[in-house]
């Protein structure tokens, strides 16, 4: 095994974004944004028709009120989620701005992470939990609610198994905050 393990990737807002899109809570979220989505409106429009008797008999009316109120309810609800990943992608974009380096680099060791050449170091103490998904390592730690990510396009298989040797020898006395996908054997 080795100790030492460094990953250098070239940065990229909807990468991040796509990282991000991969955390448990928002796939959560977006399996149920339009059956939520769906069911509030209903909900709404049950409790107004109920309280004010909005259905007097004639279909003219019926399809007033849902040309008018349920469908740009229901189409602001579903585009809602398109228009906020660009805003995320916008301001990722601009924050990269600031920042000249075009290359994210990070560095697994036995002592913890550290990004950038030195930057900022995250012992394993702090790493709260690790989870992969298809495309992505996220890892979450004490000093930011937003996980970091290492792209899986950019590890060799060697690396992958060196950083899961690495990632069961740091998380063996807590492995619920190991979450790896299962292996074909």
């Amino acid at each position: 095994m080795r100790h030492q393990l460094s990953v250098q990737f070239e940065y990229s807002p909807r990468e991040h974004v796509r990282a991000l899109d991969e955390t448990p809570y928002r796939r959560l979220l977006k399996k149920w944004w339009v059956p939520g989505s769906v069911a509030f409106i209903t909900v709404l429009v049950a409790w107004q028709a109920i309280r004010r008797n909005v259905y007097d008999g004639s279909l003219s009316a019926l399809l007033w009120f849902g040309a008018f109120g349920v469908v740009p309810m229901l189409g602001t609800l579903l585009i809602t989620p398109t228009i906020l990943r660009r805003f995320e992608i916008a301001r990722y974009r601009r924050a990269r701005t600031v920042d000249t380096t075009a290359r994210e680099t990070r560095q697994f060791g036995e002592d913890g992470i550290t990004h950038g050449e030195g930057a900022q170091h995250i012992p394993w103490s702090m790493i709260t939990r690790v989870i992969e998904s298809a495309n992505f390592y996220l890892f979450y730690h004490a000093l930011s609610d937003i996980p970091d990510y290492v792209p899986k396009r950019v590890l060799a298989r060697s690396d992958i198994d060196a950083l899961q040797a690495l990632l069961h020898d740091q998380f063996h006395w807590r492995t619920r905050d190991l979450q790896l996908l299962p292996r074909a054997t």
